[in-house]
């Protein structure tokens, strides 16, 4: 997420039908939503191994991550049609899949698409699609 978002900040939501891998998307969990960028959904594999996020058991880059990632493992999981794995930029002080757990496509709310600080300061979000 870039600039990153900061928890006052007000987003502007569109509700995608399919959200991609890169975007940052909202999710409900226990009637909270929750922002959280998209890096793995259905028929994708997913594993937190040694710090590293594995997805199809390849190692991806992630330049928006700005400090190394100390987590624990996830193991090695094959997410079903209808899932979605989120992780927040800030992995080292995220509540994300790997706390919540998988997410399914009805807890899927819509993708943000702008943020508002204060009028002088509103910009677009990106996606950035991990390599």
């Amino acid at each position: 997420m870039e600039p990153g978002l900061e928890s006052k900040d007000k987003v502007l939501v569109y509700k995608v039908p399919k959200p991609k891998v890169g975007d940052i998307i909202l999710v409900e969990h226990k009637q909270t939503k929750i922002i959280k960028r998209l890096v793995a959904k259905g028929g994708d594999t997913i594993e937190i191994k040694d710090d590293e996020l594995l997805i199809n058991d390849e190692k991806v880059s992630e330049p928006y991550i700005k400090e190394d990632m100390y987590s624990e493992d996830f193991p090695k999981t094959t997410l079903d049609d209808d899932e979605l794995f989120v992780l927040g930029d800030n992995r080292n002080n995220s509540s994300d899949s790997r706390h919540y757990g998988i997410f399914t496509e009805d807890q899927y709310f819509g993708k943000a698409v702008f943020y508002f600080r204060k009028i002088s300061d509103i910009g677009k979000i990106k996606s950035e699609t991990p390599k």
